[in-house]
C-alpha cells in the first residue's frame, strides 16, 4: 500500500494511509511510518529561500503521509516543520503561513508570512501573501507597518485591492499619495499600467 501511494503518477492512492488506517492497526501504521521516514530521509536535502527548486511529487505525498502521523500525534511543531520544507513559491509561505495561525500560532505565521515577501521581493508581489500581512499587522495595532508593505507593492505593481486596502489603514492621505503616484508615472500617451479610470482614487 505504502508502495502504492508513493508510487502512482495518477494520484488514485493518495491518502491511502488515512484511508486504510483501520485496516492497518497500529502494527501496519508502525511499518508505514517507519517506511515514509526511510523514504524521506534518502531525500536530498532542502534549503529554504533564493534558487530553490521545485518540490517533486515525491515531498508532496511524504509530505502528506508524514502529516498525517503528526496530526495523529498531536504534534503542531513537527506539522509546521514539514510544510516549511517547502518555501518555494509565494503561495507556499502563504498556506504555510495560514496554517500557522488556524493553530493560534501568530507570530509565527507573521514571521514566515514577511519572510516570504522578503525571499520574492524581486518580483512581483504576491496579492494574497501581501495582504496576509497586512491583516496580521493591523490586527496587531502596527497600521503603519502593515501600510509600509503595502505601499511597497502599490509601487512595484498598482491595483484596485492594493488601492482599498491602503485607502482603508490611510484615508484621505492614502489617496492622495496614490495619485501622486501615479501621475508621475503617466506617459505621453497617458499610460501608467493602472488597469482602471484614474477618478476611481477620488472615491
Amino acid at each position: 500500500l505504502f508502495a502504492r501511494e508513493t508510487g502512482d503518477d495518477y494520484g488514485t492512492f493518495d491518502g491511502a494511509v488515512t484511508l486504510y488506517a483501520d485496516v492497518l492497526g497500529e502494527a501496519g501504521l508502525a511499518e508505514y511510518r517507519r517506511l515514509a521516514v526511510a523514504a524521506w530521509n534518502k531525500l536530498p536535502a532542502r534549503a529554504g529561500g533564493r534558487g530553490r527548486q521545485e518540490f517533486s511529487a515525491d515531498y508532496r505525498r511524504l509530505i502528506g503521509i508524514l502529516d498525517f502521523f503528526a496530526e495523529r500525534d498531536g504534534d503542531i511543531q513537527a506539522r509546521i516543520a514539514l510544510r516549511a520544507n517547502d518555501r518555494s513559491s509565494p503561495w507556499n509561505y502563504l498556506e504555510l503561513s495560514e496554517f500557522c495561525r488556524a493553530q493560534g500560532r501568530t507570530d509565527e505565521a507573521l514571521r514566515y508570512a514577511e519572510e516570504g515577501l522578503w525571499v520574492f521581493e524581486d518580483g512581483r508581489p504576491d496579492e494574497r501573501l501581501v495582504f496576509f500581512v497586512a491583516d496580521l499587522l493591523a490586527k496587531a495595532g502596527r497600521k503603519d507597518d502593515a501600510k509600509a508593505h503595502l505601499w511597497r507593492a502599490f509601487e512595484k505593481a498598482p491595483s484596485l485591492a492594493h488601492y482599498a486596502w491602503l485607502r482603508r489603514l490611510g484615508g484621505a492621505a492614502a489617496r492622495e499619495r496614490a495619485v501622486k503616484l501615479l501621475a508621475s508615472r503617466l506617459d505621453g500617451e497617458g499610460r501608467t499600467g493602472w488597469p482602471y479610470p484614474a477618478d476611481l482614487l477620488v472615491r
